[in-house]
């Protein structure tokens, strides 16, 4: 091996032996930040039921009784036929209810999209943990 070879050789050797080392020792992993591209909010529908005491007016029904055998009584029977009346019960109201649960956020790294479920709307930026492996 001549000389002039030798700093090539030496470099390209401490190289190798830097990337065995780093295989080693295994994946090196930082904390950086990704530029959040888009948030959507995650919306639940549902319907809620509840019980409320209610009263409506209802039509007077007339009521067929026997032939009266007094005016009085027939006056009597005419006057409970018509007067107003009022249904009351209890009533379940179903109501259409709109929760948040949750925010599909879309950001950017590196010059990749991803998309990941949060449960709270991210800022401008959101951390992300990169983790570098050698090819093996």
């Amino acid at each position: 091996m001549s000389r002039r070879n030798k700093p090539f050789t030496y470099l390209a050797s401490t190289s190798a032996l830097l990337l065995a080392v780093a295989s080693l020792a295994g994946p090196s992993r930082f904390n950086d930040a990704a530029t959040v591209l888009a948030v959507e909010p995650i919306v639940e529908r549902h319907l809620e039921s509840e019980r409320r005491w209610t009263c409506e007016p209802q039509e007077a029904t007339p009521e067929i009784l026997p032939v009266a055998s007094t005016i009085g009584a027939d006056i009597r029977r005419q006057l409970r036929s018509t007067a107003p009346q009022t249904r009351c019960g209890w009533t379940e109201i179903r109501s259409p209810v709109e929760r948040i649960n949750g925010y599909r956020v879309t950001y950017s790294y590196n010059g990749r999209r991803y998309t990941r479920r949060m449960q709270q709307p991210p800022g401008e930026f959101i951390p992300v943990r990169v983790a570098l492996e050698p090819l093996r």
